[in-house]
């Protein structure tokens, strides 16, 4: 697909629509663009088919779109800049609408509709969960005390989630030995590991474009000093507890709730 599409979901209370619109190619483009990158679908009944898309349009005809009266956009502000590529077509579709009508921060909206999941988007999220778990037992079963170095431990995990599979890091990890694990989003990865250091690993697999973050410590030479044991059971002990909370009956848990509680 093209980077520079523009996605128009026209809806209302009866009817629900998709228009896709494209970039016009020349032949000379494509073949450009194929030659850096990869080869790409141009072709608009193919395009419908695989995103489910009701209607394909070249972008000059964003403008001649036939709309519903006195419609309501939806839109990101964010992404109408100098850089942007449709930026010539963009622009005179926005001014159609009357300002009072027009809501340019539809990342607020999407946001909220995110935190509904469907059974589908939840077996996903369980799958990049179990994933994740995988790789950080495979991390920490071969991140032993020969290891004198955060970055050897960052490269096993990386390592770890790519061979499961189309797997990637989700995000950059957070390898931290000794006193760096209280510093939340250290990044530097980079420094040395004594042989008596606790190691703090944050990390997570994308799968499918949905994320797992998983938080685990461990002894890097094998086993916990009384003191070290003392400290992860209590931790234990709250992650327990906060398991058993979202498990819980209770329809009013919130986010604050589970907050106080740890």
């Amino acid at each position: 697909m093209q980077p520079d599409v523009i996605l128009l979901l026209n809806c209302n209370d009866e009817t629900f629509s998709t228009n896709l619109f494209l970039s016009r190619c020349t032949t000379h483009s494509i073949e450009e663009y194929e030659r850096w990158f990869e080869p790409t679908i141009t072709d608009k009944e193919t395009i419908s088919k695989i995103f489910c898309i009701d209607e394909v349009y070249p972008i000059d005809q964003l403008i001649t779109l036939k709309l519903p009266s006195s419609p309501i956009l939806f839109f990101n502000s964010q992404f109408i800049n100098d850089k942007t590529i449709n930026k010539n077509n963009i622009v005179p579709f926005l001014k159609i609408f009357s300002s009072p009508i027009v809501c340019n921060q539809l990342t607020t909206l999407l946001h909220t509709l995110r935190s509904i999941k469907s059974l589908t988007e939840q077996n996903l999220i369980r799958q990049a969960c179990e994933l994740g778990s995988k790789a950080f037992i495979k991390t920490m079963k071969n991140c032993k005390k020969d290891i004198k170095n955060e970055y050897l431990i960052k490269a096993r995990f990386q390592y770890e989630c790519e061979m499961l599979g189309d797997i990637s890091m989700a995000f950059y990890p957070v390898v931290a030995a000794s006193g760096r694990s209280n510093v939340i989003h250290y990044q530097k990865n980079n420094q040395s590991i004594n042989e008596d250091d606790l190691i703090m690993l944050d990390g997570g697999c994308l799968f499918k474009q949905y994320s797992s973050d998983i938080t685990r410590l461990w002894p890097i030479n094998g086993r916990f000093s009384s003191v070290q044991r003392q400290l992860y059971e209590i931790l234990l002990t709250v992650q327990k507890d906060l398991i058993k909370s979202l498990n819980s009956n209770d329809k009013l848990i919130t986010r604050e709730k589970i907050n106080n509680l740890s």
